[in-house]
């Protein structure tokens, strides 16, 4: 899957709160608090774009879509 070329998008807009290459269960991980107690994560991915502090917006690619971890 990974070199299929699949990527991950922002679902709503938020700021990047976590974002790991390789932690050890999840692989690549990354979080986006949407704010009101809303937020996302991504977990296994081969590739993350954003940095923790980044402002995202609904559609903005944030990472490639992988099989990292365990």
């Amino acid at each position: 899957m990974e070199g299929a070329g699949f990527i991950a998008r922002a679902p709503a807009a938020g700021k990047v709160t976590l974002a790991e290459n390789d932690l050890f269960f999840s692989g690549g991980t990354l979080m986006i608090d949407h704010g009101h107690g809303l937020s996302s994560t991504f977990l296994h991915l081969s590739a993350i774009l954003v940095k923790v502090g980044d402002e995202v917006k609904p559609g903005d690619v944030i990472a490639k879509v992988g099989a990292t971890g365990r």
